[in-house]
């Protein structure tokens, strides 16, 4: 039954639930802003909506009008005078209350959530760790990390999806989880904005800010931690390059994370500014477009969704050899661009073999382009959507 009801002045529009409609409460500590977590659910949420679910959206952090604006029904735990230990408390509280109800066919849980059917995770908190800082996460140092190992250990769900195989090798690996129970759904790209497009204006605005004339233009671009992403190693293993081969290339990193470390790094190799820095731009399939290589040297990255972008604007792309999920989609040629190990002397030698060569460079960018191809949103939530009328008839039988 369509409804509509004045909300603080404003006009809502809404369907009641029937009883045929399956109710499916999805919970997350953040719904706001642009994260990849965000990006994807937002996409999966239009798609629950659109298949006739009765949605509803549960977050400590929530943006209410845009869950409405998707058809969805928002809800949020009260947290502002509470210290963070505190609001994550309250926020799986009133999460288990919900879980539990019985109001709904069907629970997910993305993050730090401990009752669920589905849960979804983004991040392996104690794999991160290890590669980043080279040393084990301890009990008690990460509260997010204990969680995730209570979730796993105790296997707090029905179905697990994990976005690589990376991350899912790891679940089984160290905490014994049961291999039948986790499956692997790559994140998606919007197909319609990720595309190649050399002769986009803004991207030829770009390269002519920048100067780059008929040199190479190569970029690191990240909305997450720097060191995580290897920026450290790509300076020295631009350093390191014939010096015939860096004249013919300019370097750009762009990042919202701290750059004082890496400008600093830049200077004492004498690199000038052929490593420019910038700050993050909405318009990142233009950024894509500009750019004559891609690169992600990251220590670990469970997923990665601006190389999958990158790839599917036709860029050719570089990356780490089993430390980043997408790069599980360089398949045959394509692994020419997988550097074979985190460290700067791996990243300079597949760099030099894109520079030295033109016609390389447009291969490898034909093949990161249809490499891409079949990942994009609506299959990503095509294969969600499957999966949780396969759960909820699970239920069904029980």
């Amino acid at each position: 039954m369509h409804c509509r009801a004045k909300i603080f002045n404003r006009q809502i529009s809404f369907t009641m639930p029937t009883s045929s409609q399956r109710r499916i409460l999805i919970s997350t500590r953040i719904m706001r802003g642009l994260s990849g977590k965000v990006i994807l659910l937002n996409y999966n949420i239009k798609a629950l909506v659109a298949a006739g679910w009765d949605v509803s959206v549960f977050a400590e952090k929530i943006d209410k009008a845009m869950i409405e604006s998707m058809g969805a029904q928002p809800f949020s735990v009260w947290n502002k005078l509470f210290s963070k230990p505190r609001r994550l408390q309250r926020f799986l509280d009133k999460h288990e209350r919900l879980a539990r109800s019985g109001r709904y066919d069907l629970v997910v849980g993305h993050g730090e959530t401990l009752f669920q059917d589905v849960l979804h995770i983004h991040n392996s908190r104690h794999l991160e760790y290890e590669h980043i800082y080279g040393k084990t996460l301890i009990p008690g140092a990460k509260v997010t990390a204990d969680i995730q190992a209570q979730q796993v250990a105790e296997q707090r769900y029905r179905l697990l999806v994990a976005n690589s195989h990376l991350m899912r090798d790891d679940l089984i690996t160290r905490y014994n989880a049961d291999p039948e129970r986790i499956t692997v759904v790559y994140p998606g790209y919007d197909p319609e904005r990720f595309y190649p497009r050399r002769d986009n204006p803004a991207s030829i605005a770009l390269r002519d800010q920048l100067g780059v004339g008929d040199r190479v233009l190569v970029g690191l671009v990240t909305s997450g931690k720097l060191i995580q992403r290897g920026a450290d190693l790509l300076i020295p293993a631009i350093a390191g390059l014939p010096d015939e081969l860096r004249r013919r290339m300019l370097t750009v990193i762009v990042a919202k994370d701290n750059l004082e470390p890496y400008q600093r790094q830049v200077a004492e190799a004498g690199l000038g500014d052929s490593v420019r820095f910038l700050a993050p731009r909405q318009d990142v399939d233009a950024l894509y477009n500009a750019l004559d290589i891609y690169i992600n040297p990251a220590r670990i990255e469970t997923f990665g969704m601006s190389l999958l972008e990158a790839m599917a604007c036709g860029v050719p792309c570089i990356t780490t050899r089993g430390k980043v999920g997408a790069g599980e989609l360089f398949t045959g040629d394509m692994q020419a661009g997988l550097m074979a190990r985190a460290d700067a002397d791996a990243l300079s030698d597949t760099l030099q073999q894109l520079l030295q060569s033109a016609e390389l460079r447009l291969s490898h960018a034909a093949l990161c382009a249809e490499a891409a191809r079949p990942h994009d949103w609506s299959s990503n939530t095509r294969q969600h959507l499957a999966l949780y009328e396969k759960v909820v008839a699970e239920k069904q039988l029980r």
